[in-house]
């Protein structure tokens, strides 16, 4: 796949990054939005079953007289849908991240709205207002 017509996505792990002996792990959490990385089958199910156990140790069930409008901690049909899933390359937060080539790209439609963006800015423009800025950095 290609992150834009003109740049290839690399589809091989850079060989002078450096590289570990030992499986690592590492946890993210973003507001109500987690990233797990890890290495090793045996590590990824047990720092799957750490994250999960531990929303379950921070966050209560739902009970019976909890308002109708409150969710369970964990969404099932999210993990129906596969975002507790394991795999080297993932969306996260809109960036498109391949933990293999060591590469971040953003998905094509998200590439599309941002150089429309940019084109809408004059090459002479020297300022610009604080939502264009916002626009600019994130939609």
């Amino acid at each position: 796949s290609k992150c834009h017509p003109s740049v290839p996505v690399p589809l091989d792990r850079d060989p002078s990054l450096p590289s570990q002996s030992r499986p690592l792990s590492y946890i993210d959490i973003f507001v109500d939005d987690f990233i797990g990385l890890a290495q090793d089958l045996t590590n990824e199910r047990r720092v799957r079953r750490i994250l999960l156990h531990a929303i379950d140790d921070v966050i209560r069930p739902l009970s019976e007289s909890d308002n109708v409008h409150r969710r369970e901690p964990v969404s099932l049909k999210k993990l129906r849908q596969g975002d507790c899933s394991w795999s080297t390359v993932k969306l996260i937060l809109g960036w498109v991240i391949d933990t293999v080539a060591m590469t971040i790209h953003l998905p094509p439609h998200r590439l599309k709205r941002l150089g429309e963006i940019l084109a809408s800015i004059p090459a002479t423009q020297k300022r610009t207002s604080v939502k264009k800025w916002h626009k600019v950095l994130g939609e």
